[in-house]
């Protein structure tokens, strides 16, 4: 009997303490904050000096870099997109070796530090995302710039989406990687890459650079929560005997470690991410889904096929950028196919771009031509693990070169910038290949699953060069700003990846603090939203400005 008596004891304490661990958990909040550094406000047409720390709001502490661990190929990706979303930036943490070396930060930092040139006035989203206590965060803040009134973005006239049924091609000029450890940090602006179907001839003709296309199939239909496949076909374009051939590129290279990267934004419901995509030998192989990790390719170089499963967590107009690398007659080139796509809900008219659409939006031409006018130089720094000293290695550069701009009344009309370059220094990349693969295969339109998933890779030293430009005019109103965060749960639900918008003000610039200042969380307001590099390097150097459309 009191054998019995002890087992029912234990068993009815057993499913107590069960009772209890079952009972969800609080949600940890992650937030990041941005403040510009040795100034009160982000200017554009210079450089500014960006500080991003990260803050456990749940506990309101700091979150340590200690604690992090890679995604992909990095501790920290950084992504900036304007709100009209025709600029956009793809960077990591140890791009800026000179203000996050080893022997620079502190162990105990929260927080790390980027330099950047905002194109134009405006309003943008910085995306941070990393990988905290063993679960992905994305996290974004949106910050407005002060600039000039008359080059501000206009958000009157969006981008327009293709209509998926049918294939989309993009022809587009590449960047021009002249020197993989020259880092100029300026914005890409994918539209005045592009080059419209009627206009090839005439552009082949000119270009002293190969000219690329893009044959991007987005297949099913988009809904919010779903996982779509997108296949992406890399050829090359020729004109013989004035006829236009297409060129298969089947000797692409991984960029940072990926064969190739997806950054997609969408500012309407402020949905954000970077999504690394499988090589495939045809079009018709399946891949992996957003839920697994990408299978690893087997070679050095591979194209000229790639399948991308990416997540649509909400409805609005998305930007979806592509970004792998080429090397052709001895020159390096970063290669960045876009189209946008709208996410739209029940009974919605959608007005798609015509064919042969270019997007047209001149305010952005008056900073290729700033920057195409100016003496850039170029300060490579070394990153030195076991010594703290810098070695500055001036290199003038002298910018001779021009950029025209053209735009028509029509609706499809493309605003076009030229540069002509003086010297350019070639590249040579490297690339790793993996030895595992995968080989599951995901359906055209796959619910994004609960599990969170991290890839780990080791991160290197880069060299690299701080850039700066000077200002013509500045103004001196305050900057506003929203700081916003992701919340992770551990309930089953679309995606286990979740973010809340938070408001708040900025934080006082302090000269490299060991931690910074926690952000003012009161008066907010949580909104939850459901919720994976490489870098992008622009060259100044040798007279070569290879900001986008500028060659």
């Amino acid at each position: 009997m009191k054998i019995n008596t002890l087992y029912i004891l234990t068993i009815g304490l057993l499913l107590y303490i069960q009772q209890v661990y079952s009972v969800q958990q609080p949600a940890t909040v992650i937030e990041i904050d941005t403040i510009p550094i040795d100034k009160s406000i982000y200017e554009a047409g210079v450089n500014n000096h960006i500080r991003i720390s990260l803050w456990n709001r749940t506990k309101n502490d700091p979150v340590s870099l200690e604690v992090l661990q890679n995604v992909d190929s990095s501790i920290i990706e950084v992504v900036i997109f304007s709100k009209d979303l025709r600029s956009y930036a793809h960077f990591h943490m140890e791009d800026f070796p000179q203000y996050n070396g080893i022997t620079i930060l502190p162990k105990t930092a929260n927080y790390f530090d980027i330099d950047y040139v905002f194109p134009i006035a405006g309003e943008y989203t910085i995306i941070v995302k990393c990988n905290i206590y063993k679960k992905i965060f994305r996290l974004y803040k949106d910050i407005h710039v002060e600039g000039k009134k008359e080059t501000k973005m206009n958000l009157d006239n969006s981008i327009l989406p293709v209509n998926i049924k049918n294939a989309t091609v993009v022809y587009f000029k590449p960047v021009s990687l002249v020197n993989n450890k020259s880092i100029y940090h300026l914005p890409n602006i994918p539209h005045t890459l592009t080059i419209a179907e009627k206009d090839l001839k005439s552009e082949i003709g000119k270009a002293t650079d190969p000219i690329y296309g893009a044959k991007i199939t987005v297949q099913g239909g988009l809904s919010s929560g779903n996982c779509n496949n997108v296949i992406v076909e890399f050829f090359r374009v020729e004109l013989k005997d004035g006829k236009i051939s297409n060129v298969p590129v089947k000797d692409l290279f991984q960029y940072a470690k990926a064969p190739i990267k997806a950054l997609i934004s969408n500012e309407e419901n402020h949905d954000f991410d970077t999504v690394q995509g499988n090589v495939i030998a045809k079009v018709s192989d399946g891949f992996p889904n957003c839920n697994s990790n990408p299978a690893p390719p087997k070679k050095k170089v591979f194209g000229p096929n790639f399948g991308l499963s990416i997540p649509f967590r909400a409805n609005g107009l998305y930007q979806m950028i592509f970004e792998t690398a080429h090397t052709y007659n001895k020159k390096t080139y970063l290669l960045t196919p876009h189209i946008a796509v709208r996410v739209a809900g029940k009974n919605e008219t959608i007005s798609y771009a015509p064919h042969d659409y270019v997007d047209d939006n001149n305010t952005y031409n008056e900073f290729i031509q700033q920057v195409a006018n100016k003496q850039i130089v170029t300060t490579p720094v070394t990153n030195n693990n076991s010594t703290s000293t810098e070695k500055e290695a001036k290199t003038t550069v002298a910018a001779t070169s021009t950029a025209t701009a053209s735009a028509s009344s029509s609706a499809s009309a493309k605003a076009s910038s030229s540069i002509s370059t003086s010297s350019s220094t070639s590249a040579s990349a490297t690339s790793t290949s993996a030895s595992s693969s995968s080989t599951s295969t995901s359906a055209s339109s796959t619910s994004i699953s609960s599990s969170s998933t991290s890839a780990s890779a080791s991160s290197t030293s880069v060299s690299s060069s701080s850039t700066s430009i000077s200002a013509s005019s500045t103004t001196t109103s305050t900057t506003t700003s929203t700081t916003t965060t992701t919340t992770t749960t551990t309930t089953t639900s679309k995606t286990s990846e979740t973010s809340a918008t938070k408001s708040g003000d900025n934080l006082k610039s302090e000269k490299k603090p060991n931690v910074a200042s926690p952000p003012n969380y009161e008066e907010k307001e949580d909104e939850e939203l459901d919720s994976d590099h490489g870098k992008i390097i622009f060259i100044g150097a040798a007279g070569v400005i290879t900001i986008s459309g500028l060659m």
